[in-house]
């Protein structure tokens, strides 16, 4: 038995907008068309005592009367769900978003930014009761050095306490 996939993929995309900058109505044509090709893969390994697997794509975008706004954005994902005992488990994952963004108006550059989320959960099942640790790191960086102050990290952290109600569940349909 294969305990891999690996999935590769090609998505496309045409929008038709009159307001390509999202910004206040100035009078001027900001109707653009905006074609995005996004060509990525994911990826699965499974094994006796859990699952690791990540995804990657990478759209770019092109504008046809606003060339200059072509950007090229990424995404990447990785992930794990472990467990090490019978009544343990653990999941975690890194979540890397970079993002071209396009400009307020067509005489702005636009901003660059890249998110970094990373997700860890442990937890602990006793009978019908479940005890879960959970942290999160949220992290966005802006490239340009003029956004570099808006910068910003959160740190969350929570605790979660499940009670399973019944063993089996039915609805009638």
């Amino acid at each position: 038995e294969h305990n891999i996939l690996f999935k590769p993929f090609f998505k496309s995309r045409y929008d038709l907008t009159s307001n390509v900058f999202k910004a206040p109505d100035t009078g001027a044509d900001q109707t653009d068309n905006l074609w995005t090709f996004t060509p990525g893969f994911q990826w699965l390994y499974k094994f006796d005592r859990g699952i690791v697997g990540g995804a990657y794509e990478a759209s770019f975008r092109y504008f046809t009367q606003f060339t200059q706004q072509n950007e090229q954005d990424q995404k990447f994902l990785a992930y794990t769900n472990l467990f090490p005992t019978e009544n343990t488990y653990i999941r975690a994952s890194e979540k890397i978003d970079q993002q071209g963004a396009t400009a307020g108006a067509n005489g702005f550059e636009p901003i660059d930014f890249l998110d970094n989320t990373v997700n860890v959960v442990t937890g602990y099942k006793r009978e019908d009761w479940t005890y879960e640790f959970g942290y999160e790191n949220y992290d966005r960086d802006f490239s340009s050095a003029v956004a570099t102050r808006y910068n910003y990290n959160e740190d969350k952290y929570d605790f979660k306490i499940y009670r399973q109600l019944t063993k089996q569940l039915r609805y009638f349909g």
